[in-house]
């Protein structure tokens, strides 16, 4: 069986110019369509790089990221281009904000494949109403894995690349004709809680226990954390303090609070309404060790072809210098051999044993494609 990724190329300073040179090289290889992989930071002229998407022979897919991943480094600037050799087919929808239901019809030409790779504007609403169809159009059929683009500025910009350019508001999935393997793991605790998620819109806690969000979580990390919290400091206190949803398969489900709107917490994914959320924290090593085991489960005994990796941007925050530790240990798992790849995300994705498909924070989620017997 031919490997359904080929060799990654990695660019350092991205131009139309070492785009269009790093693509022609890969075309030798006949590819039947390339993965991109790009950081935010250094990419400062999307106009020429959206006219040079769209002159490319072959499907293109991939998106912006805070950070790129490439064997066991996190790359903060460059891109990362891999070329594809699995039958494929790119889906593009746009409008992710005002997606209800029913909005999108998905339908894909190609027959018998099994794995979708579904990236989003991690920035957008309606994150949650798309997972919702994706499953309803699939059900439990598909492995479904991803992660949300964009930017730590938390400014919505154009960050996902498409046949059609660099697009923002969007969802694309991209139907693959090659199972893979998921592992999910995130290793956080519980600090306090339950607490009921009495009102909310999409992606934003308007009260806790029937009293405003913002001052309820407050209350709470102030009597943990050294720090007083404020709408200055949030994202980097909150970043140590996520909420997990319960779920009917008793495992929690981790939600990223970014920022403040007024007395709201806006969170990277929707959250239900009349949620049970817990308010966790973490441990270095939890973490890490977390991340690895899930991939250890998945690939005992087994040869592995290669893992794309959908880890999230808050993890490294936390981690700070011990997020290479995490990167090294799942190249270890792994095989020091085996490629990985992959980008920091704004949210990660992943169809789940219990049913539905999830956006995760501060979560690894890792696509892993094992040698045919």
């Amino acid at each position: 069986m031919q490997n359904i990724f080929g060799v990654a190329k990695y660019i350092e300073h991205v131009t139309s110019t070492t785009l269009n040179d790093a693509i022609s090289q890969l075309q030798t290889t006949h590819p039947s369509g390339f993965l991109i992989l790009c950081c935010d930071n250094g990419l400062d002229d999307r106009t020429s790089l959206d006219q040079t998407l769209q002159t490319i022979a072959q499907p293109v897919f991939g998106g912006v990221f805070p950070n790129i991943i490439h064997q066991d480094t996190a790359y903060e600037t460059g891109m990362l281009i891999i070329p594809m050799h699995a039958q494929l087919e790119v889906k593009v929808f746009e409008g992710l904000s005002e997606c209800h239901e029913n909005k999108f019809s998905i339908h894909f030409a190609m027959q018998d494949f099994s794995t979708v790779l579904m990236l989003v504007d991690g920035l957008a609403r309606g994150i949650g109403n798309a997972l919702n169809q994706v499953f309803q159009k699939f059900g439990q059929s598909l492995q479904v894995f991803g992660g949300g683009a964009g930017s730590l500025s938390f400014n919505q910009m154009p960050c996902l690349f498409t046949p059609k350019g660099i697009i923002k508001d969007a969802m694309l999935l991209v139907a693959i004709k090659q199972d893979v393997e998921l592992a999910i793991g995130h290793g956080w605790e519980v600090l306090e809680g339950p607490f009921l998620a009495n009102q909310v819109d999409d992606n934003q806690i308007l009260q806790l226990n029937f009293e405003p969000a913002y001052q309820v979580y407050k209350d709470v990390i102030e009597r943990h954390d050294a720090r007083e919290l404020d709408t200055e400091n949030f994202f980097e206190i909150a970043s140590s303090y996520p909420f997990g949803l319960e779920r009917l398969d008793e495992k929690l489900l981790v939600r990223d609070p970014i920022t403040v709107n007024d007395q709201a917490l806006v969170c990277v994914g929707r959250v239900p309404e009349n949620t049970m959320l817990y308010i966790l924290k973490g441990h270095a090593d939890s973490l890490i060790e977390a991340a690895a085991s899930a991939i250890q489960e998945k690939t005992v005994s087994k040869d592995i072809q290669a893992t794309l990796l959908f880890d999230c941007i808050s993890r490294k925050l936390f981690l700070g210098d011990k997020f290479t530790q995490e990167l090294h240990k799942i190249r270890h798992t792994l095989g020091e051999n085996t490629p990985l790849f992959g980008a920091l995300a704004l949210g990660e994705i992943a169809s789940g044993k219990a049913g539905g498909i999830d956006l995760h924070n501060k979560t690894a989620v890792a696509a892993i494609v094992m040698s045919s017997d």
